[in-house]
């Protein structure tokens, strides 16, 4: 089976740019959002998907969970080309939603929020052995490191959904944390962490010996493939990062 992974980060770190990577020609971005793909050359390697004007596009704007649930099941049987499904700002496919049911007084929509993403994890990690999916999600930071300790998650909307899912992180082997670094020269740098004390992010064991990686989803995708299938002749050797100056 091919596997569903989690990229956490804030806004404007780096997660949606690791697409640019990628090979449109094999990719499809699944998007809640009418933005664009922030870097260059995008809007000609990635189109909107419509059925009647542009039935090859490999962009397909949708706030519904359960169509994105569609879409992957006719892929993972029907398009074998695609390798890589991307679902972009899936934060807001939970907030469209909980709109959308904004005058509902019951306590129930939550619990439905909560099952769509149990079934769209599902089905993310039930596709065809060489499929794999990308969900970008927000995070929620709390505590300041002081009075209490500071830790980053994936962002939710509300406890039920939390306490249903028992935090969404647990649908997922493979979860990075998309993060900016500054290095010595003030230069920011966009990683990816693999690994985290005061985070949910996390790796499967010599997946990754390095704490930080590049925000590349094609080497990303081809060091998952290879780490399943035991093909990796080498490993990637660490990054170090440089100390900045004090």
């Amino acid at each position: 089976m091919g596997k569903a992974i989690l990229v956490l980060g804030a806004s404007k770190a780096g997660k949606t740019t690791s697409i640019r990577t990628l090979d449109p020609t094999k990719t499809i971005v699944f998007s809640p959002l009418s933005k664009g793909l922030p870097f260059d050359g995008s809007m000609k390697s990635y189109k909107n998907w419509n059925k009647d004007t542009c039935p090859t596009g490999n962009i397909v704007r949708t706030s519904s969970s359960r169509t994105i649930v569609q879409w992957l099941r006719h892929i993972s049987e029907k398009m074998p080309q695609i390798t890589v499904c991307i679902i972009d700002d899936n934060t807001f496919v939970m907030a469209k939603e909980l709109d959308r049911r904004r005058d509902e007084k019951s306590y129930e929509k939550f619990g439905d929020i909560a099952h769509d993403f149990l079934e769209l994890a599902e089905t993310a990690n039930s596709l065809r052995e060489n499929l794999n999916v990308y969900v970008l999600h927000h995070v929620v930071e709390a505590g300041d490191n002081i009075i209490s300790a500071k830790t980053i998650k994936a962002s939710s909307y509300g406890k039920m959904i939390d306490e249903k899912l028992h935090g969404i992180e647990s649908q997922f082997e493979i979860v990075f944390l998309a993060q900016k670094l500054v290095d010595a020269d003030n230069n920011i740098n966009y990683k990816f962490k693999t690994r985290d004390a005061n985070s949910t992010c996390g790796v499967p064991m010599g997946m990754y010996d390095e704490e930080y990686i590049d925000n590349d989803l094609q080497a990303i995708d081809t060091r998952i493939r290879c780490y399943y299938s035991g093909d990796c002749k080498e490993k990637i050797e660490p990054e170090i990062m440089p100390k900045k100056n004090k």
